[in-house]
């Protein structure tokens, strides 16, 4: 009898576990001549007109996928949103990876944006989303998109997290980039190496124009002269930018400039910075030139935290 009740007490409380763990919908989600491959994941047991919070994650350059190489990232950052939170989380893939159909290397990063603009449409669709509280979050080039789309579709998003992603142009990233491995592969002085990346830079671009045959080097043709600091006037929703400390991409101090040199000493309140210390492009904890010796390293919480908290309060579900 004892037996026969501990069984029937454990299925209790497994189906009971069970029905807290978010549900995942595959979607296919129409993005002008292209479709979308996307999941929905979303809170389980919702009440009939319940209507929820969305944040739609948006992955960094190259053949990123929240499947593959994201697939931690996300999980670490926005996995248990749908569980503790509440909030419907969306992933999809870039056109041409997994399911979706188009070509990335093709795409600008306007198209880009147009795409997440695409998802936070059908999202307005769905009865369980609330259409005024939809947040997109990237990372890397896609902190690009997020600042994009707050400056060119703010009816359409409530506010954005820029994961890694920086204020300035292309360009200068490239440069940002190849400085930094100048520093750390042949420790050269900061000056010194800022400038052998400038000539670098134009090589590179001179190069890659002359014999686009690769996927990267078309997807930098097509990118190269963008420049998200001169629509940074134009961003009026919350935006939580979020860098690392020791981040070889992207120098958070050369943000912070940009950002003073188009908003003022004084930033507005809808923006708010964050410095993740130790931390590279991944949030990971980090030495700015780790050697060859490095392996992957665990994701802050702290950063995890930050996030969270800013996303629940804005959300609106504290």
């Amino acid at each position: 009898m004892k037996q026969y009740l501990l069984s029937f007490l454990l299925l209790i409380c497994s189906q009971s576990l069970f029905a807290q763990n978010p549900d995942t919908i595959t979607v296919t989600i129409p993005a002008g001549k292209f479709d979308l491959a996307a999941e929905i994941v979303k809170p389980a047991g919702l009440r009939a007109g319940e209507k929820i919070p969305a944040v739609i994650f948006v992955v960094g350059s190259r053949i990123s996928s929240f499947r593959t190489n994201y697939r931690s990232f996300w999980k670490y950052f926005l996995g248990d949103f749908a569980g503790k939170n509440g909030i419907a989380v969306v992933n999809f893939d870039k056109r041409g990876v997994g399911n979706s159909t188009g070509k990335w290397y093709k795409a600008t990063l306007e198209d880009r944006a147009a795409d997440t603009y695409a998802v936070a449409r059908y999202l307005k669709k769905l009865d369980y989303i609330d259409p005024n509280r939809i947040i997109v979050i990237g990372h890397s080039q896609g902190g690009w998109i997020v600042q994009h789309c707050l400056a060119h579709y703010p009816d359409t998003f409530a506010g954005g997290v820029s994961m890694a992603g920086a204020t300035f142009s292309v360009q200068n990233q490239l440069i940002n980039d190849f400085r930094s491995e100048l520093i750390c592969q042949e420790n050269l002085p900061e000056a010194e190496a800022h400038r052998r990346a400038r000539k670098k830079k134009n090589r590179i671009l001179f190069f890659t124009a002359l014999l686009p045959f690769k996927e990267n080097w078309v997807q930098l043709n097509k990118i190269k002269r963008y420049d998200i600091q001169p629509f940074l006037t134009k961003i009026e929703k919350p935006l939580l930018y979020m860098w690392g400390e020791n981040d070889q991409l992207i120098d958070y101090r050369w943000c912070l400039e940009s950002l003073h040199k188009a908003l003022g000493p004084d930033l507005p309140t809808h923006i708010e910075t964050y410095i993740g210390e130790k931390q590279n492009h991944s949030f990971e904890l980090s030495e700015f030139c780790p050697g060859a010796e490095y392996k992957r390293r665990n994701y802050s919480e702290e950063s995890r935290q930050k996030m969270h908290t800013w996303v629940v309060k804005l959300a609106g579900v504290e």
